[in-house]
């Protein structure tokens, strides 16, 4: 596959919006977390827990919303078989 095709199934699927949207959710957790956080003395791990989990979580958006469009793709290809 090369990569334009590889671009374009991406767009296709909605991932690019996914991931700006999960991009935007991310910031404004990060930022309540970084603010609020302290004032309610939470320890400092757990801020750093926060970041991580969102690291870690906008890694794995991308390939959820992939799936999510590939099996929808298939569900509707199923259906209009005889």
């Amino acid at each position: 596959m090369n990569a334009h095709n590889f671009f374009a199934e991406l767009k296709r699927s909605n991932v690019y919006k996914m991931a700006v949207a999960y991009a935007v959710v991310a910031w404004l957790l990060a930022q309540i977390a970084t603010q609020s956080f302290p004032f309610f003395e939470v320890p400092n791990w757990s801020v750093r827990l926060v970041l991580l989990l969102l690291v870690l979580g906008f890694s794995m958006d991308p390939r959820f919303q992939k799936l999510i469009a590939d099996g929808e793709a298939a569900e509707a290809q199923a259906q209009t078989k005889p």
